[in-house]
């Protein structure tokens, strides 16, 4: 039997291999794994005996109510959360801000999906003010992206949850992410920026924005359900062009 602080450890090291497991499985489309493996993620945090890992992993556990369409109950992990951060903001930790900020865009996006603008940007604006505080494009803690960068991609990310793609292009312009950022954050930017052309009935901007996204990181994007949505909406509605075929094909839907 292990002393009980090298436990913690071993715990927190669980935590951080079933994090990578429940990404992977999610971006490759393995929803019903993704959900297991989160509920994993939760019971090291648990018994990691750190509070910060377990509020890492509640933001896991809030995506998953997300996805499931229950906005209310993921809103309640995340003010939860938020509630057992706030004593600890005054030390500038910037482990803890980049929760703090991480939880509020998560906040934002849950929001948007539910149609609640007023909360979504003020959700946003927090995580806003957060990112100008630590300063970075994209800061190491927690593998949440966190950052300058990731609140502009967000800024377009909320306004095509509410399928306002006249905004989302509007904040597109705005935003121009450094090359240094994960290749999956910014084909998740295209494929947003995609989705708002669509909404607009720029088909041929949409199938550009795509196929950008498609070069950065082409496992995820082939396998977004927003991406496939659309690409099925395109194929339905376009003329046959050669590269959307292609895409399709690609896709597995033509």
């Amino acid at each position: 039997m292990l002393p009980e602080p090298d436990l913690s450890t071993v715990y927190g090291l669980w935590c951080d291999a079933l994090e990578a497991a429940e990404v992977m499985l999610y971006k490759l489309g393995y929803t019903t794994e993704a959900s297991i493996a989160v509920e994993r993620v939760l019971w090291a945090a648990e018994r990691s005996g750190d509070p910060l890992r377990l509020a890492a992993a509640q933001w896991h556990y809030a995506g998953e109510f997300m996805c499931a369409g229950a906005y209310d109950d993921a809103l309640s992990i995340i003010s939860d959360t938020l509630d057992t951060l706030a004593p600890q903001l005054a030390d500038d930790r910037p482990d803890v801000l980049a929760l703090w900020g991480a939880h509020h865009l998560k906040a934002a996006l849950v929001a948007a999906r539910a149609s609640d603008r007023d909360t979504a940007w003020s959700h946003w604006q927090q995580a806003a003010a957060t990112a100008e505080t630590l300063d970075v494009d994209e800061t190491p803690y927690w593998n949440l992206c966190f950052g300058l960068a990731n609140v502009q991609i967000y800024s377009v990310a909320i306004p095509v949850e509410m399928r306002d793609g006249k905004l989302a292009l509007t904040k597109a312009q705005d935003v121009d992410p450094p090359s240094h950022l994960s290749r999956e954050r910014v084909s998740h930017h295209w494929i947003d920026v995609a989705r708002a052309h669509h909404y607009r009935g720029n088909r041929d901007e949409a199938l550009r924005a795509l196929l950008r996204a498609e070069d950065l990181a082409p496992q995820h994007v082939r396998n977004h359900q927003a991406d496939r949505e659309t690409v099925q909406a395109l194929t339905k509605r376009s003329a046959r062009k050669q590269d959307l075929i292609g895409l399709g094909l690609r896709m597995g839907i033509v």
